[in-house]
This record gives C-alpha cells, structure tokens and sequence, in this order.
C-alpha cells in the first residue's frame, strides 16, 4: 500500500457511539460478517436446527460463525482522525463508498451527520438490501433530508435492472418493499447532490 499515500485504514466498526460492539464473523463467508447486539448474539448461539426456521437452517449450514468484540466508533469520528493523519480536512471528502452488511447500515448513516453535511459530499454510494435489518427505508430519508436525490442503476439487482432514474420520496416506501420481496439480494443505489444543492442544504434553504 506504500504506492497509494492517501488511504489510511480504520480497524473499528461503525456505531452511533463510542465503545465496543460485537462482531460475527462466519469463517466459511466474510461477505456474511455483521455486527450484532450481545442479546441477538445470544439467541444466535442457542440456535439449534430442529427449531430454526428454513432461513436459520439455511445461516447455520453456511458455517460456524466466531463472534468478538471490537472497538466501535461514530463515522464522523472516524473519518475525522483519519482525514487528520492524511493533512485532510472532512470538507476534503466529495465521495463516500457504503457496503456494510445487516444491521450495521442504519448506524453508519446515522453516525455520519458532519460527512453527509459536508458541501464538498457529492456521492454516496451504496448497497441496498432490505431484507437485511438495518437497510430501511429511514436511511434513504436521511439521505434525502441532507439534499440528496436518489437514483437507481441499470443493472445492480437479482430481478434484473432498476430503472435508471431518480427515485423521490414519495417511492422510497414501495422501492424497499419491491426490494425485501427478493430476499437477501439487494442492489446498489447511488445518492447525488450537485455542490450548490449541498451549499443550499447546509444553509438551511
């Protein structure tokens, strides 16, 4: 990595607050890893296969899962100390990449008020699964109550492509249900925002 200057890597999850949470990481799938709260963590491992529902037979036979606990910070936070070991400002940042799986999606959304505030933030990209807890429809009202628009791509989804065009508000409800119907495949979505829409949200007009 010494040839790309300007990445700086992060070894903490995203929550709402400063701590520790805890992390499930299945052995035999990494893109299955997700943070989870010590009581769901808790009904996971008492979980047998005789009374598991076809869904929960189909997570337990993917592999065992290994939880610890890590440390666990607000996104703000976050991108604020890294953006300092780079000699960066926040306002620096004009894109932000979002692929967190299960319930980890809401928190990092919710975490992130001074990034999505920022008017240099023009981009956001990021999967949409809302068969997964924490990818609701709240998440894309954030994204849209910071003066973003929210648009579908031509080919990110297992039903076959979204249309390629803005989706308003007024759809996010009916987007996230035509979603869950499909199960555990989701798609990409992209929130954009043009550096005057970001001015004008930032002054409150």
């Amino acid at each position: 990595l010494q040839s790309f200057g300007s990445i700086s890597i992060a070894a903490v999850a995203v929550s709402e607050e400063q701590g520790q949470i805890s992390m499930g990481r299945d052995r035999s799938n990494a893109g299955h890893s997700d943070v989870v709260r010590d009581s769901e963590r808790a009904r996971k491992e008492q979980t047998t296969p005789t009374a598991a529902s076809a869904a929960s037979e189909s997570a337990l036979a993917s592999g065992p899962v290994v939880y610890s606990r890590v440390p666990a910070a607000p996104l703000d936070d976050i991108a604020l100390e890294h953006v300092k070991k780079l000699g960066r400002h926040l306002d620096d940042i004009c894109l932000m990449k979002v692929d967190v799986e299960g319930a980890s999606a809401l928190p990092a959304f919710r975490s992130a008020k001074r990034l999505l505030a920022s008017p240099r933030l023009q981009a956001v990209s990021f999967e949409y699964v809302p068969s997964d807890p924490g990818h609701t429809s709240e998440l894309l009202h954030i994204l849209s109550a910071n003066g973003f628009r929210i648009f579908g791509n031509n080919g990110g989804s297992s039903f076959g492509p979204l249309e390629e065009r803005e989706y308003r508000a007024s759809e996010f409800e009916s987007l996230t249900e035509r979603l869950r119907q499909e199960g555990p495949l989701g798609t990409t979505l992209v929130a954009w925002r043009s550096a005057a829409e970001a001015k004008r949200e930032r002054n409150g007009n």
